[in-house]
């Protein structure tokens, strides 16, 4: 029993992770398209 629980939280916290840094990656992409389409309208 201690092996299962250790092995699901041990995937519950690889899962969260990588699902923090997808939000962020998309995150980090909108930032970077809307400053491209700002400095692409202002021209």
């Amino acid at each position: 029993m201690d092996a299962i629980t250790k092995g699901t939280y041990d995937g519950v916290r690889l899962m969260v992770s990588v699902g923090a840094m997808l939000l962020v990656l998309v995150a980090l992409v909108a930032l970077l398209n809307s400053l491209f389409l700002a400095n692409s309208v202002s021209w």
